[in-house]
């Protein structure tokens, strides 16, 4: 796979955050959570993402230093 399809496609792949946020919201209308619940998926959330965001960095220096 080319370098700048991958990192596209990571660049999509990063945008789930927001769907990933509205079925937490979703999950605290709906069910019973309790606070511990609720901290412990957006930590989850938050470390995913941060990896993530790294992996997709890493591919956008790997592409700028092909490039030049």
């Amino acid at each position: 796979m080319n370098k700048q399809f991958k990192l596209e496609q990571q660049l999509l792949d990063c945008w789930h955050v927001t769907d990933d946020l509205d079925t937490i919201a979703d999950a605290v209308l709906e069910q019973d959570l309790t606070n511990d619940d609720i901290a412990n998926m957006l930590i989850g959330i938050s470390k995913l993402y941060h990896l993530k965001f790294e992996k997709t960095f890493r591919t956008f220096e790997g592409f700028i230093s092909e490039k030049r």
